[in-house]
């Protein structure tokens, strides 16, 4: 029902999704990461940045697609942060711009 709903979904600072728009990404967004990922394996497991407006879609697109979100810890950096990516058994890491130096 909220696949054609036109009332607000996520606000963030000035800007507004309605449901339509907010799930339609998602399900772009889903679409995307599964396709990027090994069949042959696991559901993908998604380590995600920290919470920032993405996440409300990316959250919305791991519900539609099926697969598990998960985070890693920001303030690791160097070889505890690459051990612990590589203990998480992802097959995906979804980083935004501010993150992309770790």
């Amino acid at each position: 029902e909220r696949l054609s709903s036109d009332t607000v979904a996520v606000r963030y600072g000035d800007q507004t999704w309605t449901w339509r728009e907010h799930l339609a990404e998602a399900t772009a967004e889903a679409s995307a990461l599964i396709a990027l990922a090994d069949p042959a394996r696991p559901p993908p497991w998604i380590a995600a940045s920290p919470a920032c407006f993405p996440a409300a879609r990316r959250r919305a697109a791991a519900a539609l697609g099926g697969y598990v979100l998960g985070g890693i810890n920001t303030t690791r950096r160097g070889d505890g942060l690459l051990a612990d990516i590589r203990r998480s058994d992802c097959q995906l890491l979804l980083i935004n711009p501010d993150h992309r130096s770790m």
